[in-house]
């Protein structure tokens, strides 16, 4: 079986599993660009039973460019003061807050190369902000979809970038924004890392992982 075949059935048994169909992609985000900027931003390097508590603080005080601002740097240090390295990311916030209403005219930008000129935007959030608040076709690489794609022998990569490519050379446009959320599900849930539950996993037959923890302990 090709390479890509297997993607495609893992891919189709994992949307079943997480009842996960177009409408995920269709139905409007929960949250605002800006608000999904800023919740990702402050995730980095953060545990997210922290970060949704923390991003929930400071959104409700301020779910605006405008308001981030006039609640000022101070302000945003103390209420994210919970979140990993809350000091760099409430500059962050402060100075992406200014740049959107200087630049973008409060709206948050909707390319690549444009969300990665932000302060603290890298890839990953930027593709994070495109799949989830403006559904385009792409594949946020964080930890889960590092760790399970290179258990499934999808990429070798060492970067984020590299993983990144090498997915889009195996997954077509249709496909690719399926790829996330499903590797992030199953992340949590099943591959986990550093020791996956291979005893429970329904795609254990597909996968090519030499480490498999097979017996429940």
């Amino acid at each position: 079986m090709k390479n890509e075949e297997r993607a495609e059935i893992i891919v189709r048994i994992l949307k079943k599993r997480y009842k996960i169909d177009s409408s995920y992609f269709t139905a409007p985000p929960s949250e605002s660009p800006f608000e999904n900027l800023v919740g990702t931003i402050i995730s980095q390097r953060t545990k997210d039973e922290t970060t949704d508590k923390v991003a929930t603080a400071l959104l409700a005080r301020a779910n605006t460019p405008q308001k981030m601002v006039k609640l000022g740097r101070a302000k945003i240090a103390k209420i994210i003061r919970s979140a990993n390295y809350y000091k760099g990311k409430s500059k962050r916030i402060s100075e992406i807050s200014r740049i959107l209403l200087k630049k973008y005219k409060g709206r948050v930008p909707r390319t690549r190369d444009e969300l990665m000129e932000l302060p603290g935007v890298g890839g990953k959030t930027a593709d994070i902000l495109l799949l989830y608040s403006y559904g385009e076709d792409v594949i946020p690489v964080d930890t889960h979809v590092e760790v399970v794609s290179k258990r499934l022998g999808w990429t070798n990569g060492k970067t984020p970038e590299k993983i990144r490519d090498d997915l889009y050379a195996l997954f077509p446009p249709k496909t690719r924004k399926y790829v996330n959320v499903l590797l992030v599900e199953f992340g949590k849930e099943i591959c986990r890392a550093p020791v996956p539950r291979c005893y429970m996993c329904p795609i254990v037959k597909l996968c090519p992982y030499p480490n498999k923890n097979l017996e429940k302990k």
